[in-house]
């Protein structure tokens, strides 16, 4: 089967043919339809602390058919079945994590696209326990958006923002967007996005937020009290770069919570006295729990949210190491899909 392979760093991924997943007891055998890049798979390919060994096929975003079933399988799947996956591969034995749904915590996990086989392939391989089926009227595009999205909704969640709270996300990519569309379903009042490029503010008021704002204006704190009256309940961080801590910190009201899931692999400071003296609460949010993929999906299937607006191109394997490498420096662009089927 075709794949993009991890060839190093420096290296831009390698289109190669390489063995088709084979099936064990207890999988799915997965056609892949679309998988999305993520800046994770970016962040992995780069130097520094997180590098994916070489070899690696990459991609965890991804909606698919399932075309063989491994024995053990039982009678919930069948060959057809649209599909995505929780990319979380965790044990039975380590204790609550596992067996509470926190599997992403387990210290045996290894993430698909990061460990386990990705799906920047035509096939991929799935243990069943972690496959969801797409519900029916829910397409494989748009299925591909629910790995993003259910960040955004764990974030929120992890938050317990309640109806009526004043929200500044920081950053307008998709993980960006998918917190402001979940803070507003959540019925926050104000979301408010604060991104460099316009085009990413337009897509951020077209997926929910009340208004968006450019940090090179005018200070971010005076544009967002001229919107929302004064300071925000609740910051959402969403960049991962050095300096955005004490940047929230500082943004934040008195007694308010910043919510960080922007992965920043390089060392952070700030002083921590400012946040005390506001009694801030700093929380970070770590991908998701099954259940957020399960809301999601079903926020997806009922139109109650929509996830046109994250996916900006579709591409195929011919177009991708060129693609993937221009991702490593800002663009006007959001979600990349890759749909690996040439036919």
């Amino acid at each position: 089967m075709e794949a993009a392979v991890f060839k190093g760093v420096g290296n831009p991924l390698s289109i190669e043919q390489v063995d088709e997943p084979s099936v064990r007891p207890g999988d799915l055998l997965i056609k892949v339809e679309y998988c999305g890049i993520c800046g994770s798979d970016l962040h992995a390919t780069e130097a520094g602390a997180l590098v994916v060994p070489d070899g690696q096929i990459l991609g965890h975003e991804f909606t698919g058919t399932v075309v063989e079933m491994g024995a053990e399988v039982g009678g919930d799947w069948s060959v057809g079945d649209h599909v995505t996956a929780v990319p979380v591969n965790a044990c039975a034995e380590c204790g609550r994590q596992c067996r509470l749904g926190m599997g992403i915590h387990c210290p045996n996990n290894i993430i698909t696209g990061f460990g386990a086989p990705g799906a920047y392939a035509e096939y991929i391989r799935v243990d069943a326990g972690n496959a969801l089926r797409l519900p029916q009227g829910l397409g494989f595009r748009e299925g591909a958006t629910a790995e993003p999205l259910s960040v955004g909704h764990h974030v929120i969640d992890k938050a317990g923002m309640r109806p009526g709270t004043n929200v500044l996300v920081i950053g307008a990519g998709p993980i960006g967007l998918s917190c402001a569309t979940f803070a507003r379903f959540s019925g926050a009042r104000h979301v408010v996005v604060s991104e460099f490029a316009e085009n990413r503010r337009e897509r951020a008021l077209a997926m929910g937020a009340t208004a968006a704002i450019d940090p090179d204006a005018s200070d971010v704190t005076e544009q967002y009290a001229a919107i929302a009256g004064g300071p925000p309940d609740l910051v959402i961080e969403c960049v991962g770069v050095p300096g955005m801590l004490g940047l929230c910190v500082d943004l934040v009201k008195h007694q308010g919570k910043v919510m960080v899931c922007g992965v920043c692999t390089n060392e952070e400071s700030f002083i921590p006295l400012a946040a005390l003296a506001k009694e801030v609460c700093l929380q970070w949010a770590l991908g998701y729990k099954p259940r957020d993929f399960e809301v999601v999906l079903d926020l997806l299937a009922s139109r109650r949210i929509d996830p046109a607006p994250l996916i900006t191109h579709v591409i195929g394997f011919d177009d991708l190491a060129a693609r993937f490498e221009k991702l490593r420096t800002p663009t006007d662009e959001c979600k990349v899909l890759l749909r690996p089927q040439r036919n």
